[in-house]
């Protein structure tokens, strides 16, 4: 048993490969700052086991969220206080290619005393090779910038779709996105953004103000038209309530409430107007009972005209 070394796997907090030292002569093994020591004194064995990680989640992002639960996008302080230009802005700057990329990576998981075969691990622990964040993790990024990394997904799947043209840029892109997949508020996040932008391009033309997403609550994804239009209890009442609220200057609320508030004047002019083409309909003939009037006397006229002996002259007037 002596000096004998085996390679267990223990239901610890700790997600990573533990190494373990078993010694039969119950000595106690100096012990590194990323190791525990327990001695086992019936056995007279002493176990060494070395954690090789902090935790079973250190690949997965913490999102920062409302406190409805829903993820925020806005950047944090961390990712606001770093400046608009990168060091590098000066100089152009080529991306890495992947595999220099995923290199740095595990040696990155190495360092933290990772798992290296945990490839969500070594994923998250890529670098950005582009824009503001660039040298910043994966997993940096989620924590730090949703909406930044929202929009990115976003329009690299749009661009997706149009090539599959292999880069080192659009490879790091790709990895990104394989990364954030993982996560479906993020993937509900991305769905919703699409859906609005194609809506908001559609809204911007002529008499389309109704095809805008509503953008925010329970019915985001339902159009500012259908919501108005709805009979649905519950969309009736989110309207009134609309009409009573005074949202926040530049927020979806905002753009709904001026929407419902729209169609409320065009209704109570539609209705205005409706009855005032009433009271003068009642108050004057009819034009039908007008023509048909006039109809009448120019057959009797005509009548009177070819009686033989009879000529005169007739001015009828409309």
């Amino acid at each position: 048993m002596r000096g004998l070394r085996a390679l267990f796997q223990f239901p610890t907090t700790y997600h990573a490969l533990q190494v373990l030292r078993i010694q039969s002569d119950g000595s106690i093994v100096s012990i590194s700052p990323f190791r525990a020591a327990i001695l086992d004194h019936r056995c007279r064995v002493s176990i060494i086991i070395r954690i090789a990680g902090r935790y079973n989640d250190m690949e997965h992002p913490t999102f920062r969220r409302a406190p409805n639960g829903t993820i925020l996008l806005k950047a944090s302080p961390e990712a606001q206080a770093l400046p608009r230009q990168g060091p590098r802005a000066q100089a152009p700057y080529r991306a890495k290619k992947p595999e220099e990329v995923d290199s740095e990576a595990w040696a990155h998981v190495v360092s933290e005393g990772g798992d290296t075969s945990n490839a969500a691990l070594v994923l998250s622990r890529w670098k950005v090779q582009f824009g503001r964040y660039q040298g910043r993790t994966f997993h940096w990024l989620l924590e730090n910038d949703v909406g930044y990394s929202v929009n990115l997904v976003a329009s690299h799947q749009k661009e997706r779709e149009r090539t599959e043209a292999q880069s080192p840029l659009m490879a790091n892109k790709d990895a990104f996105a394989r990364y954030s997949s993982a996560y479906p508020d993020f993937v509900e996040a991305v769905r919703f953004h699409r859906a609005f932008e194609e809506a908001r391009a559609i809204s911007l033309q002529p008499g389309q103000e109704g095809r805008a997403l509503v953008g925010f609550g329970d019915f985001k994804f339902e159009t500012l038209q259908g919501l108005y239009d709805s009979t649905d209890n519950k969309k009736i009442r989110f309207v009134k309530y609309l009409r009573r609220t005074s949202p926040a200057p530049g927020t979806q609320m905002e753009n709904a409430v001026q929407y419902v508030r729209s169609r409320d004047r065009r209704k109570t002019n539609a209705a205005a107007d409706a009855s005032t083409s009433s009271s003068r309909s009642a108050a004057s003939p009819s034009a039908a009972s007008q023509r048909a009037t006039s109809a009448s006397q120019y057959v009797f006229l005509k009548k009177r005209c070819l009686e033989p002996g009879v000529i005169f002259n007739v001015l009828v007037s409309y």
